[in-house]
Formats: structure tokens, C-alpha cells, sequence
């Protein structure tokens, strides 16, 4: 399975994906480099993914809602939903989703900041903007 098909899948499901390169002419708030990488092959189970954001997130308004972690299936299509938790670290610059149980192996895995109606915000009150990676666990 291919990793552009099941990103297409999910900007239907308004999540904006994204190639994971760095812009740096962009001032905004943004995810600036993920962990993960965007197609990464050989992820562990036990892998929380990490965004290492452009500027410091607000703690008080940045929550699971916010951000997903899903499973997506052969098709493309999404298998499961995973349970985590969102932790920010050093000083609010990197924000990580982690899960309650281990991925299971031989899925596709996205991890994604979403638009939302009561978004992630820095702590400069700009919205963090629409990013996703894709990765695997074999």
C-alpha cells in the first residue's frame, strides 16, 4: 500500500496531510519537523509520535481533541482508532500523542494536528495549522 492513498483518504476527512519538509518561510504555527517521518517503514510498537512545533503551544488549550491517531487498512480506509494523550515538553515546543496500548503490527499508521473549532494554539494565540505523517509498524 502506498502512503499517498491513504493521506488522500484522510484530507477528505478535513485533516489536511502534509509531506513533513520543513518550510521555513512560513512565520506561522506550525508542526516544523514530526516523529515519525512522513513514510517511515520500520516504526515500533511502542513509538509515541512526536511534533516538534514551530513556536511554544499553549498548554491550556491544546488537548486530544485537537490532534488523531488512527490505523488505516489496505484499503486505505480507516481500521481503528487509537487512545493516547497529549504531553507537550521542553517548554511547550514539542507536543506528543501517547498511546494507551502498542500498535499493532502491519498497519499504516497517521498522526495527525487538526483544524478544529476551538483549535491548538501557541502560546502567542496563533492556530496551529493542519499537518499529518503517515508511517508503518511492521
Amino acid at each position: 500500500m502506498g502512503f499517498g492513498r491513504s493521506i488522500s483518504t484522510l484530507v477528505l476527512l478535513t485533516a489536511c496531510g502534509s509531506d513533513g519538509a520543513e518550510d521555513t518561510a512560513n512565520p506561522g504555527f506550525r508542526v516544523a519537523s514530526a516523529s515519525p517521518s512522513q513514510g517511515d517503514m520500520d516504526v515500533t510498537t511502542a513509538h509515541s509520535p512526536e511534533f516538534r512545533l514551530s513556536a511554544r503551544a499553549d498548554s491550556t488549550n491544546c488537548a486530544a481533541e485537537n490532534f488523531l491517531l488512527i490505523a488505516i487498512d489496505e484499503d486505505g480506509e480507516v481500521a481503528f482508532e487509537m487512545d493516547y494523550s497529549v504531553f507537550l515538553q521542553d517548554g511547550g515546543n514539542k507536543l506528543i500523542l501517547t498511546h494507551s496500548e502498542p500498535f499493532l503490527k502491519g498497519y499504516w499508521y497517521a498522526a495527525m494536528a487538526l483544524h478544529t473549532d476551538s483549535p491548538c494554539l501557541s502560546e502567542g494565540g496563533l492556530t496551529l495549522e493542519p499537518f499529518g505523517v503517515e508511517f508503518f509498524v511492521p
